[in-house]
């Protein structure tokens, strides 16, 4: 008697699992709603963030109902021809200078610099 029971709540366990993940996979799709990247990504240039800017929108150009919208390219364009631009690199030269922070690689590399002189070279701690 307890075999037939131990049974039963084994397979009442197995049918409820199977219920729960069936409604997941069936009910979770039809709450997404699509997602406008250039609401955000207006936010990103008042912060003048071109990096992570430019990361997020190569993100939402992957997928194909944003990879056509002409205000996301040319948001890329200008995302691109300020971030190679002389002045903004060397903006974020000398950010990597003197804060020891920046969003750009080009600042990384020199803040790991500045930091390297300052400490390793002439003893000064930051």
């Amino acid at each position: 008697m307890l075999k037939l029971l131990y049974r039963l709540f084994l397979i009442l366990l197995l049918v409820a699992s199977s219920m729960l993940l069936y409604q997941k996979t069936n009910y979770g799709y039809h709450t997404l709603i699509a997602v406008d990247p250039a609401e955000h990504a207006a936010a990103l240039i008042k912060q003048k963030k071109y990096a992570k800017l430019s990361e997020y929108l190569d993100y939402f150009t992957a997928f194909d109902d944003i990879k056509g919208n002409k205000r996301i390219e040319e948001l890329r364009k200008i995302v691109i021809q300020k971030r190679t631009s002389l002045s903004y690199q060397s903006e974020k030269i000398l950010e990597g200078i003197y804060k020891s922070t920046s969003d750009e690689p080009i600042g990384y590399a020199s803040a790991i610099g500045s930091d390297f002189l300052c400490r390793e070279i002439f003893g000064i701690w930051l």
